[in-house]
């Protein structure tokens, strides 16, 4: 029952190892209370299935990452939906990536309004790369993370920047997963690479879909390492994927992919 604005707070708690900030739901009175409330609802039955203490040795500095597969042309960006645990697992991707990687970053995170500004704060602490929320008609810039703020869909434009929009919530979401991955499908092609990673629910497959079928190339979060396996479960049984990582792999895999040496026209 904070007060949601009371960003600075949430961030210690992700810090101390919370994996997921809920809002308290409005009164009976307020007109989407049914939906708020079912969401909250859902999200605590998938949070107490969490198996929050892990005593498995870490993979660490040993684990390689798998060889990326050769390919005609540069990846040229990186789209990302995630949810819920999704923090911590941006937090620890993008501490462990270069600062020079060469391709821009858009990620859709879902997360409860006004909480965004302060993720991009809190994960700009630890990032090699500048993390920021995303800014409409912003020229995309190699090795920037953009998060979608508040309220609104995030894609590219045919100029290669940040294209926001106001249009309908796919599956409920706005910002949506499917829209970042259809809106880079277009644009970029087999030059697109995408990452699902934790959270509830099916957001992104749809795009992925049309990602997969532009030439694009897809890796989905294992099991192990997802607090909640929904949406990278759902894209794998879809046929949406090339590759299932671990994400403590994914770092030297990305960087494998997307640093050649080109540069983002």
């Amino acid at each position: 029952s904070l007060d949601p604005r009371d960003v600075e707070f949430s961030m210690y708690a992700l810090r101390a190892g919370a994996l997921a900030l809920l809002p308290k739901p409005p009164g009976p009175a307020a007109g989407d209370f049914d939906r708020i409330t079912r969401r909250f609802t859902e999200t605590i039955k998938a949070m107490s299935q969490v198996k929050v203490v892990r005593h498995r040795p870490p993979r660490g500095p040993t684990a390689t990452a798998p060889a990326a597969p050769p390919r005609a042309r540069p990846m040229r960006i990186l789209a990302i939906a995630v949810s819920t645990g999704g923090p911590t697992a941006l937090n620890r991707l993008f501490s462990s990536l270069r600062g020079d990687l060469n391709a821009p970053i858009l990620v859709v995170q879902h997360m409860a309004p006004e909480f965004i500004g302060g993720l991009a704060a809190w994960l700009n602490l630890s990032a090699s790369l500048k993390v920021k929320v995303a800014e409409d008609g912003e020229r995309l810039v190699p090795g920037v993370a953009y998060l979608a703020p508040d309220n609104r869909h995030l894609g590219v434009s045919a100029s290669h920047a940040i294209l926001l929009s106001g249009d309908p919530p796919i599956d409920g979401f706005r910002p949506s997963g499917t829209y970042l991955f259809e809106s880079v499908a277009r644009v970029y092609g087999a030059a697109a690479t995408a990452l699902i990673l934790t959270g509830m629910g099916r957001d992104g497959v749809e795009g992925l879909r049309t990602l997969h079928k532009a030439g694009g190339h897809v890796i989905a979060q294992d099991e192990e390492t997802s607090v909640v396996f929904g949406m990278p479960r759902e894209a794998i049984a879809a046929g949406c994927t090339h590759r299932v990582l671990p994400l403590n792999l994914m770092p030297g895999y990305l960087e494998q992919l997307l640093n050649d040496g080109r540069q983002v026209k």
